[in-house]
């Protein structure tokens, strides 16, 4: 089954959180904000997950795929 570069993205993000240099030292996607957002925009994934940025102890922005929380739309 093939997997869009949204999936193979958010794979890694769930796991822990990514700065925008180590998503494009993935090699996925030369946009990978895009393919985040068109990731947690299908309707499968509307419910179920949610986009949390953050900050590194360097100060650098991080993003994070997590499951949302019971009772968020």
């Amino acid at each position: 089954m093939t997997r869009t570069q949204g999936e193979r993205l958010a794979y890694f993000l769930k796991s822990r959180p990514y700065t925008y240099g180590e998503m494009l030292d993935l090699h996925i996607s030369t946009s990978p904000q895009k393919r985040c957002a068109e990731f947690l925009d299908l309707p499968e994934n509307r419910d179920k997950w949610m986009l949390d940025k953050g900050k590194s102890w360097s100060g650098l922005t991080t993003w994070r795929i997590v499951r949302k929380p019971k009772g968020v739309g």
